[in-house]
């Protein structure tokens, strides 16, 4: 949405390798646009710049792939994720994030310190593991009383956001970008 023209030769030339390539864009889930230079009152331009594209025979291997574009805080690229199979992640272990705020609080040391002088093993790689573990569950387990369910507040501003980034770029203020991603 806006901006320059791009020189129809070179766009020629890319759609002729994709062709003789047989390679395909894959579409995308999420907002329409991938970047934006974040002028919102004046001069806005918007630009869907990346995709993923493919081949037969890997769209064959991952048939239920899909392609997701995210959504960013800070930066005016939006990443694009590449999700192969759902399939394979359905019974997939939630991830241990360490949070950045943890660290300043300063009960934060101590938790981390008493899960890890607290798991002993004989098997040194054994042991690491147990201690990443038993740590991982320390933290977790404190950050539900400590802070509560900051995740469901992430999980809002992130929609906040979101909502943001999918609608016309025209119709948002800097303003309201702002707040959303400092909310975040």
């Amino acid at each position: 949405m806006g901006g320059r023209p791009r020189p129809e030769r070179l766009m020629q030339a890319f759609r002729n390798v994709l062709d003789e390539c047989n390679l395909v864009d894959l579409g995308y889930e999420g907002p329409r646009y991938t970047w934006c230079n974040r002028r919102y009152e004046h001069g806005v331009v918007s630009e869907r710049l990346d995709s993923y594209v493919a081949n037969h025979s890997w769209r064959t291997c991952f048939p239920s792939s899909r392609v997701v574009h995210g959504f960013t805080a800070y930066s005016d690229h939006l990443p694009i994720i590449l999700i192969p199979s759902s399939s394979h992640n359905r019974y997939q272990q939630k991830l241990f994030r360490f949070e950045a705020m943890w660290v300043e609080d300063d009960e934060c040391g101590d938790v981390i310190s008493r899960c890890w002088n607290g798991a002993t093993d004989n098997r040194p790689m054994d042991s690491f593991i147990d201690r990443l573990r038993i740590c991982s569950r320390g933290l977790e387990a404190w950050n539900k009383m400590k802070f509560g369910h900051v995740e469901k507040q992430i999980i809002k501003a992130r929609e906040s956001l979101q909502r943001l980034q999918h609608a016309d770029p025209s119709s948002i203020s800097r303003e309201e970008l702002m707040q959303a991603q400092n909310n975040l």
